[in-house]
């Protein structure tokens, strides 16, 4: 049986398989319209690096906004996942505090060189307005990308 991928489908594959084998920039950045395939696309990466024994940490980015979270996990070189960028909390108060946890962990990320792969559906000019240009300079310098503008594949 033949399955049915599309011809943008393909070359989103054949861009994942060549930042899985160690070309291009450390991470990657999914991006585009809501239900196109992003986090199915970030799956079938974590599945693939598992099958070779390499671990990886999947959290879609609300789980940043609870500062209870152990985020010492997400400052190790594996493979960070984050799904669903712009949807955390802007910013928030830890006793008083204001603190962006998700920035900080991404710009720690990025400073290490460690790889990150992000999906949004959020596009660049959003990323931007939402994070600053000093963030969407680091994405654009440090992630590889791959864009959706296909409709929902759920409707």
């Amino acid at each position: 049986m033949k399955l049915p991928v599309s011809g943008a489908n393909k070359s989103r594959i054949a861009s994942l398989s060549r930042w899985l084998n160690g070309e291009g920039k450390p991470s990657l950045l999914l991006y585009g319209g809501y239900g196109t395939g992003k986090t199915t696309l970030m799956r079938a990466a974590g599945y693939a690096l598992q099958a070779y024994g390499i671990d990886y940490i999947f959290n879609p980015a609300r789980f940043f906004d609870d500062l209870q979270n152990d985020f010492s996990l997400c400052r190790k070189p594996s493979l960070l996942m984050v799904d669903e960028l712009g949807r955390e909390q802007e910013r928030v108060n830890d006793y008083g505090n204001m603190s962006r946890p998700l920035m900080d962990i991404l710009l720690y990320r990025y400073d290490k060189g460690y790889p990150t792969i992000l999906a949004t559906n959020l596009l660049m000019e959003e990323i931007g307005n939402r994070y600053g240009e000093y963030f969407l300079d680091r994405l654009r310098g440090g992630y590889e990308t791959i864009f959706y503008d296909e409709k929902s594949y759920r409707k």
